[in-house]
């Protein structure tokens, strides 16, 4: 899998709804998030192939969004927002909210993490619909990495992921439905790096497909390699039937000696008779 992160070009995000939201929950090294980025691209990059790519830290100037994580691969578009939030929650559609530490009541949480992923969702989608992009569709993930948390759900707005269901999620990632092809992809990569100043987009997504044949070396792989091409110290073979002086005299002293025990066997039996 190859990761492309833009952090380096992130610069202050102007004030707006979306805005505020981040204003709370920054994405720099200081902020568990981070931690929890981590987490998430070194169990991606664990499984999968370089047909994915891991955006990070992309900021879109239309609207000015930063999204913690994008995955784009065959099987689709996968929007992550990861975090190191700890406690305990309850998840029912869009209601986020979060039990007080003293009492046994729960108080809506902020920031409202489901409304935030489902809007990031959303903004992106739009992003690409402006750049003549159709990806199908963007899931939004939330991936609590803090093993410690407990959450109760029912029917939340967007799927969430926890430490230990990581990687069956990988693996569905493998086995599910292609969706969108080579070139989808890197349209895809390209409108969401349009932004980036300090990234080349020309070869961020440049795999080759294995059942294309027109994606194949024009050279011959070493296992088609001809007599002619080993090395001079190489024996050469030039016998039909590779057979050593020893070996033939064992086989035709074998040879011999099963005519000897044949033909004393007739002579025995036509005696008998």
């Amino acid at each position: 899998m190859k990761i492309i992160d833009q952090s380096e070009s992130i610069q202050d995000v102007p004030s707006g709804y979306f805005s505020r939201q981040f204003s709370r929950i920054n994405l720099t090294s200081r902020h568990p998030t981070s931690n929890a980025l981590t987490i998430l691209s070194s169990n991606l990059e664990k499984f999968l192939d370089d047909h994915h790519v891991l955006l990070r830290n992309i900021k879109l100037l239309k609207p000015h969004l930063l999204i913690p994580a994008i995955l784009v691969g065959p099987a689709g578009l996968l929007l992550f927002y990861p975090t190191d939030t700890e406690g305990v929650f309850r998840a029912h559609g869009e209601m986020w909210e979060q039990l007080k530490k003293r009492g046994q009541t729960y108080v809506q949480a902020r920031p409202n993490l489901l409304v935030l992923v489902q809007g990031m969702a959303d903004a992106v989608a739009g992003h690409l619909v402006e750049q003549q992009v159709d990806c199908r569709k963007i899931e939004p993930i939330l991936f609590l990495a803090n093993p410690g948390i407990h959450i109760d759900t029912n029917r939340p707005a967007v799927k969430m992921i926890l430490p230990d269901t990581l990687d069956r999620f990988i693996g569905g990632l493998l086995k599910a439905e292609v969706v969108l092809d080579r070139d989808t992809i890197r349209k895809i990569i390209n409108a969401l790096l349009m932004d980036a100043t300090n990234i080349d987009t020309a070869e961020v997504y440049d795999v080759q497909d294995e059942f294309a044949f027109k994606d194949l070396p024009a050279t011959k792989p070493d296992r088609w390699k001809t007599f002619s091409d080993l090395p001079r110290d190489e024996p050469v073979i030039t016998q039909k039937v590779p057979f050593t002086r020893h070996q033939w005299f064992m086989l035709m002293l074998l040879i011999f000696t099963n005519i000897i025990i044949l033909t004393t066997l007739v002579v025995v039996v036509l005696t008998g008779g």
